[in-house]
């Protein structure tokens, strides 16, 4: 008697298979992020829509929706993805000075993984992810005895300090493309004007000679200059706080 096989049915799709031709590949929210990242590059942050990103993506309104509930959640993950940091794990939190350096290193990193920060400044308030690092660096500090009001102004100086540092080397990466940069003009019209017209920064050039800077040859070292002035401001200031005013 013969018997009548019944049809195998179909795994479901996994995140690593492949789509057949012409179908759009498959979509999770690294996906999005990648994608809406790409628009806002490309036309500014405000071309980032759900309908740009889909259209992008090749997908249905509903799908995208699916995983992404609206346009603010959107600019959140990007800003979740931009500017997620953590202290790395030997990090002391009873190590004020050292927690905030390492600290301040590991949010540089990540922001030189932007390839043009533009996007940033318009993403902040959208993220949620200030919070946690909020309580991270307030914790640290406070512990270590300062005030609540300075703890958040310091974390937020040293969130300044890392960011200016990452804009700064990305234009000076523009300006060596386009063959000068701003010291090398600052040297040459010092050069030019002569001695007679600003004195001390032709001392200052002058002693510069035929030295390597730090600002041209070596970003992270100027960062860290810049991180060992910012740390010794706040050594002092918290030392005024220990201190009984009379």
């Amino acid at each position: 008697m013969a018997t009548t096989s019944r049809p195998r049915r179909a795994r479901p799709a996994r995140d690593g298979d492949r789509r057949g031709p012409g179908r759009p590949p498959l979509m999770d929210r690294e996906r999005i992020v990648d994608v809406a990242l790409e628009i806002a590059h490309e036309h500014g942050v405000k071309a980032v829509t759900m309908t740009s990103v889909a259209e992008r993506l090749g997908v249905a309104m509903p799908a995208l929706y699916y995983h992404v509930s609206s346009r603010d959640e959107l600019l959140g993950l990007i800003g979740v993805s931009l500017l997620h940091t953590e202290a790395p794990a030997n990090a002391v939190l009873d190590d004020w000075r050292g927690w905030l350096t390492e600290f301040g290193r590991a949010l540089r990193q990540q922001a030189l993984r932007e390839p043009t920060l533009s996007v940033v400044p318009a993403i902040r308030a959208y993220s949620m992810n200030s919070i946690p690092m909020l309580e991270q660096g307030a914790t640290v500090l406070i512990r270590a005895g300062f005030s609540p009001s300075d703890a958040l102004w310091n974390f937020g100086f040293l969130g300044s300090t890392v960011l200016s540092s990452v804009y700064r080397e990305h234009c000076l990466a523009v300006e060596r493309a386009q063959g000068r940069t701003q010291l090398s003009t600052t040297r040459a019209a010092i050069k030019s004007a002569g001695p007679d017209a600003a004195p001390t920064m032709w001392k200052v050039m002058q002693s510069w000679e035929g030295k390597p800077d730090s600002y041209e040859t070596d970003p992270n070292a100027r960062f860290e200059r810049e991180l060992v002035v910012l740390l010794d401001g706040f050594e002092v200031q918290l030392a005024r706080t220990k201190t009984p005013v009379d």
